[in-house]
């Protein structure tokens, strides 16, 4: 990867890891409400590996089935 889009890439990380200015999760459904959450309290990371958990089965999710979950 070139260092402009590696910068890049680290800039989008860096602006999206905060979830403060999210305040309200009424109208978000359970799913996207308790990601926001793990998120807020664990990191991105943990967020993202708990993305590909399904919500109800806890069996492991493809990408496609994460989307129907998460937008």
């Amino acid at each position: 990867m070139s260092q402009k889009k590696q910068k890049d890439a680290t800039k989008d990380t860096e602006d999206t890891k905060d979830t403060k200015d999210t305040k309200d999760s009424t109208n978000m459904n359970k799913h996207n409400a308790n990601i926001m959450k793990v998120w807020s309290e664990q990191g991105v990371d943990e967020a993202v590996n708990q993305m590909f958990v399904h919500p109800e089965k806890g069996t492991r999710m493809s990408y496609s089935e994460m989307r129907s979950f998460y937008g």
